[in-house]
């Protein structure tokens, strides 16, 4: 670094130039030269990169300008060896790549980045930074470096020319670590000759190249695409810089069916390269947010109503599908599909695993739902109201079974209770039929796999935990249905899977807390027998998500059914205690906020089962009790 820093201030200070649109050193540059020289035989461990360049700016960069750039730099450093410089040198004319103006430049090397050199080489490896101006000119810069080295995929491992370039491709992305960029490869033939094999390989040598550079040390996020013989380019590859700040068309004044067409295009050119997933795994890999960000400002530049379709690819061939890809396929279009709603996506999207089936290798691709396929995708519920009671609920039973049937089970994580997104179209089936039979109870049953005999309290807790999961879901969409809910766990064999299906009135009775004998008790015996039976069903304490007002899975089902117990005691008031975590010496007005926060939130699902909001009063202790991330409810005596 030191070297460099007076490498630099000789230049700047005796600036080198040459005889007019020739490559011969004017004499008045040989003082220059002599001191450089000097300065470098102090250091004869070292390697030295001649960096020649144009006037111009980037985009007018062009061949004459590399060649007489280069010849410039080279005569630089044959100077400077007839000056008694013996350590390796190389030279390479950047032409106007870089925007830096007419001159030349001698920079000691890194050793990782001297590894390989040879002598007089034309090569470069490291690219002298240029103070750009905006963006858009840093942008240019680079793509011209990029096209200035010409790929070529054969023997890219073993060829010196290849190797060359392979480094030489390094040297410019490691320059530039904060850059996205897209590899694209090509195969041999016409438009009309393309074909899946074609683009399968031509993906293939792109990801080869991402390889190849990523074990040179390049960190950057490399977005592979497979064209195959689209471009007529022949067997090549090429990489180019992803603008993050590309514009999106203006979709306003434009019919419903023209926004779904340029929302699909543009998903489309998005979403067209490879996503590089560790093989056998569905997180989503970092070098993914660009596109994740791509995507998210494509969206938001249309409606948010729009419904879409995530759709996940893995590797193979369509003969090499099976189970196992279409599932894996599916968790990452899940995973891309959350990370979406972390940028702030709020559309309504299901996902999908095509497996290999498409040959379409390791992708996301994405697309608009239309109308009538939204219309397909609906229940056909008919009208079932003259019915009989009894005919009603057989009626519902089928409905719901159609609707846990209609777009597959729900295929829940292995020992996870989040409902997975897949499953909306799922949920918007059964919620229909709740909505269409709002008086009916339900039974939501789950099952986990394992055979009877290996069925545990584990194994019961966990489809326990699906169906309150379940429940939830379908009680944030609206429905007002009475659910209970049961985990069956491995006991019936029936593997994964869901059941709904009508509760009738004894059933649901048995599944609610049985209420005490009232009938000649005082108020204040009435009142302890509320306390005793709330205390039964929400076993002291309703639990929080930490740092939260955002209730346990478990305590919103504990809620109903302390409303029912608690309409049925319409004279006597409930205290709803909130709590916070902590020692009583910390506790404290953020604290106290908090705990009444969730008070209230207790209070809002109460008011919701049913419980006049003047039956309920909201208190929030904060640490005060030391009771920890909690509501108490106490019937006020």
């Amino acid at each position: 670094v030191m070297l460099n820093h007076m490498l630099q201030s000789i230049l700047q200070v005796n600036p080198l130039s040459w005889k007019s649109n020739s490559a011969e050193l004017s004499v008045i540059s040989l003082p220059t030269i002599r001191r450089i020289a000097r300065l470098l035989n102090k250091f004869p461990g070292l390697v030295f990169q001649c960096s020649g360049f144009a006037k111009g700016l980037p985009e007018e960069n062009n061949s004459s300008k590399r060649h007489l750039s280069e010849a410039r730099a080279s005569s630089v450093r044959k100077a400077l060896q007839q000056e008694g410089v013996a350590q390796l040198m190389l030279s390479y004319g950047f032409g106007s790549a870089l925007g830096r103006g007419l001159g030349v430049t001698v920079h000691a090397l890194l050793a990782r980045e001297a590894e390989g050199c040879s002598p007089d080489a034309l090569d470069f490896r490291m690219i002298p930074r240029a103070l750009h101006d905006s963006t858009e000119n840093e942008m240019a810069s680079v793509n011209q470096l990029l096209k200035q080295i010409h790929i070529r995929h054969l023997n890219m491992k073993t060829a010196d020319n290849d190797g060359l370039q392979l480094r030489q491709l390094a040297a410019v992305l490691m320059t530039y670590p904060s850059w996205d960029f897209l590899c694209v490869g090509s195969a041999k033939g016409l438009l009309e000759e393309n074909n899946l094999q074609k683009l399968q390989v031509s993906q293939s040598r792109a990801e080869g190249l991402r390889t190849a550079l990523q074990e040179l040390g390049v960190k950057n996020a490399i977005h592979c695409v497979g064209r195959g013989s689209k471009d007529g380019l022949g067997s090549t590859l090429r990489l180019f810089v992803m603008n993050p700040d590309e514009e999106v068309p203006d979709a306003a004044g434009m019919s419903a069916d023209e926004q779904l067409d340029l929302l699909d295009k543009l998903l489309g050119e998005a979403l067209e390269c490879s996503i590089d997933f560790t093989p056998n795994k569905a997180d989503l890999p970092s070098s993914a947010q660009g596109l994740v960000r791509r995507v998210r400002k494509i969206l938001s530049a249309f409606p948010s109503h729009i419904a879409l379709r995530c759709e996940g690819h893995v590797r193979g061939t369509a003969e090499e599908d099976n189970p196992t890809k279409r599932k894996l396929s599916k968790v990452r279009a899940e995973a891309f599909f959350s990370a979406l709603q972390k940028e702030g996506v709020v559309n309504g999207i299901s996902c999908h695993g095509a497996g290999s089936s498409l040959g379409l290798g390791s992708r996301v691709i994405m697309r608009s739902v239309r109308a009538e396929e939204i219309a397909a995708q609906k229940m056909d519920i008919p009208d079932s109201a003259a019915l009989p009671e009894e005919d009603r609920g057989r009626t519902m039973d089928s409905l719901l079974a159609q609707a846990l049937e209609k777009h597959g089970p729900i295929e829940w994580t292995s020992n996870s209770y989040d409902v997975p997104a897949s499953s909306a179209a799922i949920l918007e089936n059964v919620q229909q039929v709740l909505n269409a039979f709002p008086e009916m109870a339900v039974c939501c049953e789950s099952h986990t796999k394992g055979q009877p005999e290996k069925d545990d309290p584990a194994k019961r807790k966990l489809s326990l935990l699906r169906a309150e999961a379940l429940k939830a879901s379908l009680r944030k969409a609206g429905a007002k249905n009475p659910i209970h809910c049961v985990g069956r766990g491995s006991a019936l064999g029936l593997g994964m899977c869901t059941k709904m299906y009508v509760l009738g009135q004894e059933e649901l009775e048995k599944s609610r807390a049985e209420l005490p004998e009232l009938a000649g008790l005082s108020a204040e015996e009435k009142a302890k027998a509320l306390d005793q039976v709330l205390a039964s069903i929400v076993q002291s304490k309703i639990k929080f998500q930490a740092n939260s007002t955002e209730l346990q899975l478990m305590s919103a089902n504990q809620l109903e059914k302390a409303a029912h117990v608690i309409k049925s005691f319409p004279d006597i008031s409930v205290k709803c205690i909130g709590h916070a975590k902590g020692k009583a010496e910390e506790n404290n007005e953020a604290k106290v906020k908090l705990s009444e926060q969730r008070a209230m939130t207790v209070c809002k699902v109460l008011c919701d089962e049913g419980v006049p909001n003047e039956q309920l009063i909201c208190v929030g202790e904060g640490s005060s009790n030391e009771d920890g991330v909690c509501v108490k409810l106490k019937v006020k005596i």
